[in-house]
């Protein structure tokens, strides 16, 4: 062998395993939070997607994203008349059924909505937060509706899933319970928002079979202010921050959301995220707080 050639085979086993380390530290580096149509069609063939699927089951059977997995909405809750209307199962329960749409340690987790189905997409993802999965999972900006518009394919076809393997890592500060949120009202460290619309939190309308008002010490964010109503985009991050200070929450505040039952409070907590808060959910919400009537609530008027 000459010197030549062996100088040359050296030289090309360098670049593979450069190029073999670099794509191992891009694995583990967090993914972006919000990714757009193209990025992801960049990606459809890399074997760690996870693609899955937030909205109606019978638009997904007609058409979805290539190789999409379908998200059922009862493993984001406790079965049906089992505690609270929408509460974060067992980590046990949610590993079985991440498991079961292929999620392992190392998967690159893009979600995406069909229809309007933003908040209960931004569920999924704090409930994958809450597995330790959260620097892996990513929301696609617009859904389904977005990637058409991109001229983006679209099948009908189901995946075979290879079951995943996945430990979970459960974080303990993506929720909070009733009783940190009662001892953390008057914290100024602590913004708590009421994501409900404004008439609920004025106590002009009450949720069904709860008391109108609010919990003492929320401000209010609608969670439908933080995406464009029409396109469903997500408002870039300036128009989102200026909302999160508006409601009184600055940078180095831990932002708490709440809202009926903790889905549209889901998608303040991901917007808080995104934009590099401290942030956590009450999940109970005030379904929960409202249901036990030594919790003070208060209205409010001309805000």
């Amino acid at each position: 062998m000459s010197r030549h050639f062996r100088i040359r085979r050296l030289r090309l086993s360098l670049i593979a395993i450069v190029a073999m380390l670099a794509a191992c530290s891009a694995a583990d580096e967090p993914q972006p939070m919000v990714v757009s149509t193209d990025w992801v069609a960049e990606r459809l063939n890399d074997p760690r997607l996870v693609l899955l699927h937030v909205g109606d089951r019978e638009v997904y059977d007609a058409t979805h994203l290539p190789g999409a997995r379908y998200v059922d909405r009862t493993i984001l809750s406790t079965p049906h008349g089992d505690g609270l209307m929408l509460e974060m199962p067992s980590a046990s329960r949610l590993k079985e059924a991440f498991e079961a749409l292929g999620v392992s340690d190392d998967s690159r987790i893009v979600l995406y909505w069909s229809e309007e189905w933003v908040t209960r997409t931004t569920r999924a993802f704090l409930t994958l937060d809450y597995m330790g999965l959260g620097e892996r999972t990513s929301i696609m900006d617009g859904g389904m509706q977005a990637w058409i518009d991109a001229g983006g394919v679209l099948t009908a076809e189901v995946p075979t899933v290879e079951p995943g393997s996945l430990t979970p890592r459960v974080s303990d500060d993506v929720l909070v319970d009733i009783d940190w949120v009662a001892a953390h009202v008057n914290d100024p460290a602590v913004a708590l928002l009421d994501t409900r619309n404004t008439e609920f939190y004025t106590g002009e309308r009450s949720g069904r079979d709860m008391r109108t008002g609010h919990i003492p010490g929320a401000r209010t964010l609608p969670f439908n202010l933080v995406v464009d109503e029409q396109t469903l985009h997500f408002k870039n991050a300036e128009a989102l921050e200026a909302l999160l200070l508006a409601a009184g929450a600055e940078q180095g505040d831990r932002v708490v959301t709440y809202c009926h039952i903790g889905q549209q409070a889901s998608l303040v907590y991901f917007v808080a995220r995104y934009l590099g808060y401290e942030a956590s959910m009450y999940d109970g919400s005030f379904e929960e707080w409202s249901a036990d009537a030594g919790r003070p609530v208060e209205t409010s008027t001309g805000i």
